[in-house]
């Protein structure tokens, strides 16, 4: 994995150590370390990946992949360092670490307007879903969107589910099952593998999520009874109480639009920013 990854330029086994003092955060599809960037101290996030490419190609696949993100720049997106290939014998990703946290978070102790924020991940999005071809995200959620030391939303783990799922566990179109209040109904019908329009249905709702400061339909426990909400249609509008009157009537639209039945009625993130300005 080692030599592999010195052909795509993106090797840093030699400057990443990872504090050990720091508990790892558990996901479904890694785990992250905090660690420091040799020479510079700056702080990184190290996702050690849970598994390994099960073949020759799904290595190249994914390696281009992380090749390609690390050349992304733009302000409301988490920069991408690279890769090392040391803690676990796995393959771990290193982004750009965030000492503020994330967006749900971050609304939820500040009650912070979250007009901003939601107009920063727009831009990241739109920056994405704008490459040739386009990157989609896949699992967009209030704890994927992390904040900048002076108050910006960056987009996380931008394209991770699709190449984790597809590449290192050999099952592309499978999900994380907590990400099931942010999927659209689409989803439930058939695999298929992450689109812009299935982020356009998950901005709506993130959009939701921070103007309530709760998961998309909280008050439902279970995960089919979840399902089957979401198959009969969009959520409710959220009183102005539970609001706090941040879900103005243009932003209830663009939500709604958002959650278009039809994956190709859905506005694209241009023009979802062109209505914002």
């Amino acid at each position: 994995m080692a030599s592999s990854t010195n052909s795509y330029n993106i090797n840093l086994d030699d400057r990443v150590d990872k504090e050990p003092i720091r508990s790892p955060s558990r996901g479904v599809r890694a785990l992250v370390y905090r660690g420091t960037m040799r020479p510079t101290g700056k702080k990184v996030a190290i996702k050690i990946f849970l598994s390994s490419p099960p073949t020759e190609q799904c290595k190249k696949s994914v390696l281009k992949g992380i090749e390609k993100w690390s050349k992304l720049h733009h302000i409301n997106i988490v920069p991408v360092c690279g890769v090392v290939t040391k803690f676990d014998f796995k393959l771990s990703l290193i982004s750009e670490w965030m000492d503020v946290g994330n967006a749900i978070d971050y609304v939820r102790k500040h009650a912070v307007d979250p007009h901003p924020l939601l107009k920063d991940v727009a831009n990241g999005l739109r920056y994405l879903h704008g490459q040739s071809p386009p990157i989609t995200h896949g699992d967009l959620r209030g704890k994927n969107v992390l904040i900048s030391h002076d108050g910006r939303a960056l987009l996380a783990d931008y394209g991770v589910a699709s190449l984790v799922d597809a590449h290192l566990n050999g099952s592309a179109g499978s999900y994380d099952p907590s990400w099931i209040r942010w999927m659209a109904p689409e989803t439930m019908k058939h695999s298929s593998e992450p689109n812009t329009e299935l982020d356009i249905w998950a901005f709506g709702m993130t959009a939701l999520e921070l103007f309530t400061r709760r998961p998309p339909f909280y008050n439902i426990p279970g995960i089919q009874d979840v399902i089957s909400r979401i198959e009969a249609g969009p959520p409710d509008r959220p009183s102005e109480q539970v609001t706090h009157g941040y879900l103005t009537n243009v932003w209830w639209d663009i939500c709604r639009s958002s959650w278009g039945h039809v994956p190709s009625q859905r506005p694209s993130m241009r023009e979802i920013l062109t209505r914002l300005e």
